[in-house]
């Protein structure tokens, strides 16, 4: 996880800057972290794993990889260095949200 910090602190900071969202809580856990989100429309919980250099064979193996389904009012979330947007429609199927640096 120490290799991938810069792109979560990356991450959670494009998440702060949003004028929506009143507060950012990121801890140790499951998969690579536990992220709690609170926001003008509520309190969202996410299990999240970080990602680099994804291409369509590395996102479909990691959807499918995945240690810890979400459990009920909790979602996934992907932190990436970036996010070809081709492979935005293959998270929206997923349900997975993401967040690239």
């Amino acid at each position: 996880m120490a290799r991938e910090r810069p792109i979560v602190d990356e991450c959670l900071a494009g998440l702060r800057a949003l004028e929506t969202v009143r507060t950012v809580e990121f801890r140790p856990g499951p998969d690579d972290g536990f992220l709690v989100l609170t926001t003008d429309s509520g309190r969202f919980q996410y299990f999240c794993e970080v990602k680099r250099s994804l291409n369509r064979p590395r996102l479909e193996h990691a959807l499918v990889s995945t240690a810890h389904p979400p459990k009920a009012g909790t979602r996934r979330l992907l932190l990436t260095d970036f996010l070809p947007g081709p492979l935005i429609d293959v998270l929206e199927q997923a349900q997975v949200d993401f967040v690239d640096a």
